[in-house]
């Protein structure tokens, strides 16, 4: 499996390797698409666990409202991250540049 950062940096490569090999180029948009959005919820998820961190005694009401908040956003968040696992094996590997394209 390629790792999220090349697919990331180079794209484009990504997609003419997936077209040589057959595959479908598009499950690189998908994936780019799906790791902005994993990437998203783990910032939000962060900030809103530092912010319950720093809660006191005293913010209660605060507190319930991150957890309420936290509780939405993690399944959302595993959801996105097993779309993305799936989406991941079935883009190819890279081929070298030596290897001629097949029918």
């Amino acid at each position: 499996m390629l790792d999220i950062k090349l697919i990331r940096e180079q794209p484009d490569l990504v997609k003419t390797a997936a077209k040589n090999k057959r595959y479908d180029p598009g499950k690189v948009d998908e994936a780019i698409q799906l790791d902005e959005r994993r990437r998203k919820l783990l910032l939000e998820i962060e900030s809103l666990r530092s912010k319950r961190n720093g809660l006191t005694k005293d913010d209660l009401e605060k507190g319930k409202e991150i957890k309420t908040k936290l509780k939405a956003l993690e399944p959302e968040l595993k959801e996105v991250e097993e779309k993305l696992d799936i989406v991941m094996r079935q883009i190819p590997n890279i081929p070298f540049d030596d290897i001629p394209v097949g029918k």
